[in-house]
């Protein structure tokens, strides 16, 4: 995991609830603009309720519903609040782990990307690897001791990336609606992947929406030494907001 000499403005730190540092990216249909993450970053959400076939992982089942947006600009970071409580137009269902927040703002006004239906591909296309974009958890630390929004519009904020495979196998799981990457870097504790819930996976064009790293989920992927990822195909963004 290595922070990024420029940004490539692809994803934008988030802090749910003043307590919880993670990933979204902008995502358009339409006339409306969404800001992306991990449903698990802001909603109560039950791994046994996902479509994420037989892969054990665990997820966070708590409510965030305040989200702080940090748009670095100028070299600083200019902040923008949504609250779902507030806002009509949420998209998630409890079977997948992505939620879709309207926002008020345009993100090309901070030179953000803002992905589309066009820029989506599926994963068994294009790229043997993929690209995950986010804010590991380090990145929100700081000396204070409670949460400050001025002390957090002047840290520079910078992403992070690390590399995913992109296999053509499961490894012996199902995994449903989900699928399945990893990180050749087995030494990785998983608790350094937890603030790139909600980061932006690229190959091609916009592969998926990463969650969280997996325990070894069987022999084969303990003896093969990597260490898996599971994430959410993109496909599912533009029938999450279709609907």
């Amino acid at each position: 995991m290595n922070p990024v000499e420029t940004d490539p403005r692809v994803s934008c730190p988030i802090v749910c609830d003043e307590e919880l540092g993670a990933t979204g990216f902008f995502y358009r249909t339409g006339e409306q603009t969404y800001l992306v993450t991990a449903r698990h970053n802001i909603l109560p959400t039950n791994m046994s309720d996902l479509r994420s076939g037989n892969t054990p992982h665990a997820l966070e089942n708590s409510f965030r519903p305040k989200v702080d947006i940090y748009l670095r600009k100028s070299g600083k970071s200019e902040l923008r609040t949504v609250d779902i409580r507030s806002t009509d137009g949420v998209k998630s269902s409890s079977s997948i782990d992505i939620v879709a927040i309207p926002i008020d703002f345009d993100p090309q006004t901070f030179d953000y990307v803002v992905w589309s239906a066009g820029d989506v591909i599926t994963p068994g296309s294009g790229a043997s690897t993929l690209e995950v974009f986010g804010f590991p958890r380090r990145c929100f630390q700081t000396q204070a001791s409670q949460y400050d929004t001025d002390l957090f519009r002047d840290m520079e904020l910078r992403p992070s990336s690390f590399t995913l495979a992109n296999p053509d196998t499961s490894f012996g799981n199902s995994t449903d609606l989900a699928d399945i990457g990893y990180d050749e870097n087995i030494d990785t504790d998983l608790s350094e992947y937890a603030g790139y819930s909600g980061a932006p996976i690229l190959g091609e064009g916009l592969v998926g929406v990463f969650s969280n790293g997996l325990s070894h989920s069987n022999e084969v992927t303990a003896a093969a030494g990597f260490q898996p990822m599971i994430y959410w195909p993109a496909v599912h963004i533009s029938a999450l907001l279709t609907h």
